[in-house]
């Protein structure tokens, strides 16, 4: 009898308490989406995203759990977050890759130390630096299209180019990062590619209900000592250290009291993770769409071949002068962004809502796709990208690698990498689609992680 008066009560009390917290933003007047299963998806944060469009407000809100989230809409409210008065929203809102410390300090850093932390690293990803590492990643492409050709063969093959991007990708880092010494380099690349797919046998458990996404303890560790042995090698070994790689690069701040172990081994780790499936994904990306149209393609091409033609050959200003090219990769990176949102934490209260520890996110999907920027938003138009239209488009309106002092470390890496792949895969191949490429692609939506593909993606290549 007891039981069926307090159970109606526990009801009543839990829906009273629901009530009270999901009323945060109903009493601010701000548009918002509650989750239906307590954490935000990216259906939720679109569907916020529109309703505050429609009602013409600068922010819009969710929840996690029954903490109330920010949407920034407005491109103005965007830009105050990221660049004008990024002093109030300096720390990302998510926390570690992974219980050791030597992999997680430059995501998680905020304030002084995140800053310090950046001014040292900057000078690995200075333009200087990319003109010694370009001729590496050269190297990289023209091998790898030695061994894609003997699989491609004299007619032609149907080929899942998500597993054929996603090795050139690990082939590219693994270069990059630890240079000459196979022994090291065929290492990364087994860990990478044996622990790439699935997702979740990489990433353990946490996630955003304890709002900490693990890296598996054994992968950590195994990464931890290849880099220690890179390291050790390079210190004790002179004839290895040529300066040719990110591992060299990061070697020579240690030396000189800028870089500790740790935090060498904690950037060579963010190098690794953060390059891997972002360009590979956006590669694949690319390739479809210029599969699904011949004209784009072979105009994309022949501006490789200009540039190459007018600067005599194949450096590091004929990537930098592949204009229609970059204009491919930056319209893939707006229809398919690197991570659909990006978040940040309030760090000093700021207006009436915004409150210390709150989080705020950034909905790069929804303003990639906003017809308001980009009329048409679903069709692939490198045109978007020329000069001119670039010049009518407000600030914030095209954030793959985010903006402002806190913006994506290795965005310029990340673009000669993907210019340098696709200049090497268009001069040897051409792509078309086939009977199982689809007509449309799906993509798995997830807040904190990688815009992927639902299924691979089918291409024939043909050699040229």
């Amino acid at each position: 009898m007891f039981i069926f008066i307090l159970l109606p009560l526990l009801i009543t009390l839990c829906y009273l308490y629901f009530y009270a917290k999901f009323s945060f933003w109903r009493d601010f007047e701000v548009p918002y989406c509650v989750p239906r299963f307590l954490v935000p998806k990216y259906a939720d944060i679109q569907s916020a995203y529109n309703e505050a469009k429609r009602e013409e407000t600068v922010i819009a809100g969710t929840f996690r759990v029954t903490r109330p989230i920010v949407i920034a809409v407005h491109l103005d409210v965007v830009n105050q977050i990221l660049v004008k008065d990024f002093q109030n929203f300096q720390s990302r809102s998510y926390h570690q890759y992974s219980n050791s410390e030597a992999l997680s300090l430059l995501h998680q850093a905020g304030g002084d130390k995140w800053q310090n932390l950046r001014s040292r690293l900057s000078s690995i990803l200075s333009s200087e630096k990319m003109k010694i590492i370009v001729p590496t990643i050269f190297h990289t492409g023209d091998g790898f299209n030695k061994q894609l050709s003997t699989l491609v063969g004299e007619r032609g093959k149907i080929i899942d180019i998500t597993n054929i991007t996603k090795r050139l990708t690990v082939d590219i880092i693994g270069d990059c990062l630890f240079g000459s010494k196979d022994e090291f380099k065929n290492e990364f690349n087994k860990m990478v590619i044996k622990y790439s797919l699935p997702e979740k046998e990489i990433i353990g458990s946490g996630g955003y209900l304890s709002r900490v996404t693990m890296l598996k303890e054994n992968i950590a560790k195994k990464f931890t000592k290849l880099v220690n042995e890179t390291i050790n090698y390079k210190e004790s070994c002179t004839n290895s250290h040529n300066g040719n790689d990110f591992m060299d690069f990061m070697l020579e701040l240690k030396k000189e009291g800028n870089l500790s172990e740790t935090e060498a081994i904690s950037q060579a780790f963010c190098f690794a993770v953060a390059g891997f499936k972002s360009i590979a994904y956006t590669l694949s990306y690319c390739l479809y769409e210029l599969a699904m149209n011949s004209e784009l393609q072979k105009q994309a091409r022949v501006s490789v071949k200009e540039a190459i033609l007018k600067h005599n050959g194949y450096t590091y200003e004929s990537i930098l002068d592949m204009k229609y090219l970059d204009q491919c990769i930056k319209e893939t990176l707006r229809k398919y962004p690197v991570v659909p949102a990006t978040s940040r934490l309030v760090t000093s209260d700021f207006y009436c809502i915004l409150k210390r520890g709150m989080q705020v996110l950034i909905p790069t999907h929804s303003i990639h796709h906003d017809p308001e920027y980009y009329p048409k938003p679903e069709i692939f138009d490198p045109s978007r990208f020329t000069d001119e239209e670039i010049a009518k488009r407000p600030p914030c309106s095209f954030i793959p690698f985010g903006d402002g002092p806190r913006n994506c470390l290795g965005n310029k890496l990340a673009m000669f990498q993907l210019r340098i792949a696709l200049t090497s895969l268009l001069l040897n191949f051409t792509f078309h689609k086939c009977e199982q490429t689809a007509e449309k692609l799906l993509q798995a939506k997830s807040i904190g992680s990688s815009l992927k593909p639902e299924k691979s993606i089918y291409l024939k290549m043909v050699k040229l």
